[in-house]
């Protein structure tokens, strides 16, 4: 490769990990095709909101202009049950919804610090989002809330119409539990890849009175069981949605991915909440972590897992 083309090919790899500009930056030539939207989209009261999270966060949320070819960039996926990934741009009403809900649900408890190297250039939010499905001459919809296995843009939904073939339909929040299940989602896939990427360091003392060698049980009827995996200190896994599921071996957990859980666990429920559906007399060690891991996010990283679950007022 001579000089020339290793100039070019380093210059071409700095602007594709640029995020968005604005009217004031030198923009690159449109041949690049790699700046693919205006930013902000447009001058409303809502574009003023998302100049500051971008200023703020260094992320571009796009409502609108989406074409097909972004939802569906060579490394959305692949293989047998590859899906063609579909959603419609939002009206001016629900850009001003989708705005104030990330305002104030989600950038409203996270920091620079967290943030940085895990958000993506562009954040996608979309109406109807889904995959569609090949079977032949037939194609299955599936809705999709929330999508972030990509380096480029993640995405979400907060609406959408009735699939005609399971009548299933993505319904906007509107109580404060439908919030809540909202912002956890897309709040746990940021607090995981801040952990991926070293912005929250699990520390030493978490570990301490956690066994993760001994096989663990969690069978209903194994409440009791000095090795039932909530009184060993593992208050489960949160997998796609805001609701644990039982921990099933002892090989699923780390120290990383437990401290995780532990998060989760903090902004899922309230001290009162979880104590009524895990005493603390019976089960202490995961009442004492899920403590220690609130004090430490709120002390070292200024995140408040607690506000997380009381949520803004509505």
């Amino acid at each position: 490769m001579n000089k020339f083309k290793i100039v070019l090919y380093v210059f071409l790899c700095s602007v594709l990990l640029s995020a968005c500009y604005h009217e004031d930056d030198i923009i690159p030539s449109e041949k690049t095709m790699v700046l693919r939207f205006d930013f902000p989209q447009g001058n409303n009261s809502w574009d003023e909101d998302l100049i500051k999270i971008n200023e703020e966060f260094g992320v571009c949320m796009i409502y609108k202009d989406i074409e097909e070819g972004d939802y569906n960039r060579s490394w959305t996926g692949g293989g047998v049950f590859a899906a063609e990934f579909h959603g419609q741009d939002l009206n001016d009403e629900q850009a001003q919804f989708y705005t104030n809900f990330f305002k104030n649900h989600v950038f409203n408890y996270l920091n620079a610090e967290i943030t940085q190297k895990v958000l993506p250039p562009y954040y996608y939010m979309v109406y109807d989002y889904h995959a569609l499905y090949s079977f032949g001459t037939m194609q299955l919809k599936s809705e999709l809330s929330f999508y972030t296995d990509n380096l480029d843009f993640w995405v979400t939904c907060l609406e959408g119409d009735v699939n005609p073939l399971t009548f299933a339909q993505l319904v906007r929040p509107k109580t404060a539990e439908d919030y809540l299940m909202c912002r956890g989602v897309i709040l746990k896939e940021i607090f995981e890849k801040a952990i991926e990427v070293g912005n929250i360091v699990v520390p030493e003392e978490f570990n301490t009175g956690i066994d993760y060698q001994t096989e663990i049980t969690y069978k209903v009827g194994y409440e009791n069981d000095d090795n039932y995996y909530v009184k060993r200190g593992f208050p489960g896994i949160m997998y796609t949605t805001f609701n644990f599921s039982d921990l099933q071996s002892v090989t699923k957990i780390n120290p990383q991915t437990n401290f995780l859980q532990y998060i989760n666990l903090g902004m899922r429920y309230t001290k009162e909440e979880y104590e009524a559906l895990r005493p603390s007399s019976k089960y202490p060690l995961v009442h004492e972590k899920r403590q220690f891991v609130i004090d430490y996010m709120k002390r070292v990283h200024n995140i408040d897992l607690e506000a997380i679950v009381r949520g803004p007022e509505l």
